[in-house]
């Protein structure tokens, strides 16, 4: 199933718009906490300057993504 809060949230992210990229994935994280979603809170909140956030969020995205095998995907985080 396509998720369309992340959809969202990448093209808020692609457009700079940090804030509104950070609101849509917490909003994201209550429906699906995904490895995806993790990952592109954590870039969200790089650039919120948030490092406690960043660490938390790369640390889980890199936990669910080894969890289903994919070792591409944790390598990222």
């Amino acid at each position: 199933m396509k998720d369309l809060l992340l959809d969202e949230a990448n093209k808020a992210l692609l457009a700079a718009n940090w804030i509104v990229a950070k609101k849509i994935l917490e909003n994201a994280l209550e429906k699906n906490a995904s490895a995806e979603v993790h990952e592109a809170m954590a870039k969200a909140c790089w650039w919120l300057n948030d490092a406690p956030a960043v660490f938390e969020n790369r640390t889980k995205a890199y936990q669910l993504y080894l969890e289903r095998d994919d070792k591409l995907g944790a390598s990222r985080n």
